[in-house]
């Protein structure tokens, strides 16, 4: 790895003391860990894409991928990172694992990837190549990537050819990429073998639940299973996106409603495998979005505002059953 490098920080935007709208509520929370049993905001939050965990916090992505803010339960906000003054033009969205954040950054002159530390201090660079993929940790810690047509782990390139974002199974022997033609491609990285499965699926984001399920968010507002050797995909339930998580042994996805011109409301819902699924409670007056596993619940992104909500969820309640009963 490379010597530490200062970073590139830049004022934390005027967006974030932006009042939230009095509809959603607000509450003081606790500097670490969250249990809360009601819906709220992170006060004082606006203009974020997405959020996913780091630490007892969460790393929030500016609208338009400008910049990740580390960003405590009381609102307290710090960039770690920002484009302005930087050396790229855009940057990817970021994986973090056990306190490091790994990101694409991308410009005229190249891209790299780059990894950072809870504090946004730069502890290493690979790169530059004339262009990489979104970056990707298993879960023993080792980064996978795309960069000039290859597949790469920790920077050494492996023997596949593959481009675009790469998403590793937690042990790291299976890697799965979106397929051009439709589909995914999942690796098998020991036995240097490939295969597609769900090739009619136009995959916009995926997740894997073990090694042996991989979960596929489509264009078509599915969510599917795949299971590892089977090259044909189940539905398990209709929702926007797809963010698995250990600790609720399921996975979370937004439903949004729309006019035929403008979406009017969405919803976060929980999911299990088998189908069964459940409602989680939202702040009145939100749109939740991006939802992932965080503390006893999930966090979100409000769609119209870019607030950060922070969402329970009642592991003892009955789930809905696939038909519509309870379970």
């Amino acid at each position: 790895m490379s010597p530490i490098v200062p970073p590139m920080v830049a004022a934390i935007s005027a967006a974030l003391s932006t009042a939230v709208p009095t509809a959603i509520p607000s509450a003081t929370l606790p500097a670490t860990g969250w249990v809360g049993s009601e819906a709220v905001v992170i006060p004082g939050t606006s203009g974020f894409m997405s959020v996913t965990p780091l630490g007892p916090d969460l790393l929030g992505t500016r609208w338009g991928g400008t910049a990740f803010v580390r960003l405590a339960l009381d609102g307290t906000a710090e960039v770690l990172y920002a484009l302005e003054g930087g050396p790229f033009e855009s940057l990817s969205p970021a994986s973090v694992h056990d306190g490091l954040i790994a990101f694409a950054g991308r410009g005229r002159e190249g891209a790299a990837i780059l990894v950072l530390d809870g504090a946004g201090r730069q502890v290493d660079r690979l790169g530059p190549y004339a262009e990489c993929g979104n970056p990707a940790w298993d879960g023993a810690g080792a980064l996978y990537f795309t960069a000039d047509g290859m597949l790469l782990r920790d920077g050494e390139v492996l023997p596949f050819e593959a481009e675009g974002p790469v998403t590793p199974s937690p042990s790291g022997a299976l890697a799965a990429l979106a397929a051009p033609g439709g589909g995914v491609i999942v690796l098998d990285l020991p036995a240097s073998t490939a295969d597609t499965v769900a090739r009619e699926a136009t995959v916009t984001g995926m997740s894997w639940a073990g090694d042996a399920r991989l979960l596929l968010a489509c264009s078509d507002g599915q969510v599917l299973l795949c299971r590892t050797g089977r090259r044909v995909a189940s539905r398990v339930i209709t929702g926007e996106g797809v963010s698995w998580s250990d600790l609720l042994d399921g996975f979370l996805t937004s439903r949004m409603t729309d006019d035929g011109h403008f979406v009017t409301s969405s919803t976060v819902v929980f999911c299990n495998l088998g189908g069964g699924w459940a409602e989680l409670d939202c702040p009145e007056g939100s749109m939740p979005s991006h939802p992932c596993s965080f503390g006893a619940g999930a966090a979100a992104i409000d769609a119209g505002s870019g607030s950060v909500l922070l969402l329970p969820f009642d592991r003892s309640a009955a789930l809905t059953k696939r038909g519509g009963g309870r379970s």
